[in-house]
């Protein structure tokens, strides 16, 4: 979106990190909340050349949060503890 300015509202942003404590998420959770927010207007908006700015308001986002595969969010999950298993040894993460 170059030439765009991006705002936000303070609630807007708060809406998005109260979402992500919700579903338990972690980066990609977040990211898959950001990109339900901003495709459309990453796509939309750099055709038309009178847009000079996007604010990110809460109605804007709740509206865009609501159209999301909320499966697809819940896939996100951060994962607590896991093992990787491979040829030389067992790794295990845990949080």
């Amino acid at each position: 979106m170059d030439g765009i300015k991006l705002s936000y509202e303070e609630d807007a942003l708060d809406f998005i990190v109260d979402k992500s404590v919700e579903f338990k998420l972690g980066a990609r959770g977040l990211r898959s909340i950001m990109e339900a927010v901003m495709t459309d207007a990453m796509f939309d908006l750099p055709s038309k050349n009178t847009v000079k700015s996007l604010k990110l308001t809460l109605q804007f986002v709740q509206e865009k949060f609501g159209r999301m595969n909320v499966a697809r969010l819940k896939s996100c999950l951060t994962i607590t503890g896991f093992t990787i298993r491979s040829n030389t040894g067992i790794i295990v993460f845990q949080a």
